[in-house]
């Protein structure tokens, strides 16, 4: 799919509204040929040309401004054939411009389509609007021919006159002895029309072939005009591209620079983390050791812990054997409550007795 053609006035709007700057030089406002449609009152009204000949009929034309008051006409000349239709037969109606017999001999309304042939252009005649002679005559229907003085051979309004110079030669060659009478006649005839009549063939012929010359000169100079400035076009948008250019490398530069003090900070920040780096692992190093160290008190309060334990479980035995004895001299002391205290008091008594004996017997034993 081809792109979409951009006309050198929306690259300028653009770069207008993207790139301001007063850099930018916007080309002069190009005019450009305006397209008509064929007009009804022309199409196919032979084109004839002054001092050249018949340049073809009249198809459709297009204009351009030169000055804001003139323009010059671009007509398309062919040979156009215009058919009617009857009964499936084509009959020519208009041929050359002209219409023929058919246009008479059959009826209008006989005609059941009409077709045009020929419809192309063989020539393009550029004149300026003023040099159409009859423009308004042919499109009011009054003239059939279309007249145009393209060489301006017939702006001429008075007869042109001899230089004073070439009219005081020719009255002394008139009153000569040297010239027959035949020349002298014609010397007085030349002095009578005082150049007068028009213009030789020979001298209009090399006139219609100057200006054919420069009429090829003024286009060559037209295109090249056209190319310049598209050239002058071209400039301004690398003009406009580099200053674009320019403001983004100058941004670039800004950027760079805000980008070296910040790369600047970066490094002033690595080098602080790197020594909060260094406290840290020394912070480590001494959270290592704290941790063999509570790895070891870890172990002692282990030690201590089965230790405990096992004070614990000789805790608890001695609690049962306390809690057995408590049971046992509860026992008893409920089955001597059933024994007949008298039968205790005569033990006691029975008791007391052998304990004073053996101590009679020791007293008598350390007198002796």
């Amino acid at each position: 799919m081809c792109a979409e053609k951009i006309s050198p006035e929306e690259v300028y709007a653009w770069i207008r509204r993207h790139v301001p700057s007063t850099r930018v030089v916007e080309p002069p406002v190009r005019r450009y040929p305006t397209p008509i449609f064929a007009n009804e009152r022309l199409f196919g009204v032979p084109v004839y040309i002054y001092g050249k000949g018949l340049a073809g009929n009249y198809l459709r034309h297009s204009y351009y401004d030169v000055t804001p008051t003139e323009r010059v006409w671009q007509i398309e000349c062919g040979y156009p054939t215009i058919y009617g239709q009857v009964d499936g037969a084509l009959y020519p109606i208009f041929a050359n411009g002209f219409p023929t017999i058919f246009l008479y001999t059959i009826d209008l309304d006989r005609f059941e389509a009409f077709y045009g042939d020929n419809l192309f252009a063989v020539e393009i005649v550029e004149a300026k609007e003023s040099q159409i002679l009859n423009l308004d005559r042919v499109t009011q229907l009054k003239d059939s021919v279309l007249v145009i003085d393209k060489y301006d051979l017939l702006s001429q309004k008075t007869p042109r006159k001899l230089p004073s110079n070439v009219k005081a030669l020719l009255s002394k060659l008139a009153t000569s002895t040297f010239l027959t009478e035949e020349e002298r006649q014609t010397v007085d005839r030349i002095l009578a029309l005082d150049a007068g009549a028009l213009l030789p063939t020979d001298i209009t012929d090399q006139l219609i072939e100057k200006n054919e010359i420069i009429e090829a000169q003024n286009r060559a100079i037209w295109e090249y005009q056209r190319r310049i400035s598209d050239y002058e076009t071209m400039v301004n948008v690398v003009r406009a591209e580099n200053t674009k250019y320019y403001e983004l490398l100058s941004e670039y530069g800004h950027g760079f620079s805000r980008m070296g003090v910040e790369l600047s900070n970066m490094q002033k920040e690595i080098i602080r983390l790197r020594d909060e780096l260094e406290i840290s692992m020394r912070e480590a190093s001494s959270l290592e050791e704290a941790k063999n160290r509570l790895a070891d008190s870890i172990s002692l309060v282990e030690g201590l812990l089965e230790t405990l334990n096992k004070l614990m479980a000789t805790a608890k035995s001695t609690s049962e054997s306390i809690t057995e004895t408590s049971q046992k001299f509860v026992e008893v002391t409920r089955k001597a409550k059933e024994v007949d205290f008298k039968e205790v008091l005569a033990a006691l008594g029975e008791r007391e007795k052998k304990v004073e004996g053996k101590k009679t017997e020791g007293a008598a034993a350390e007198k002796k």
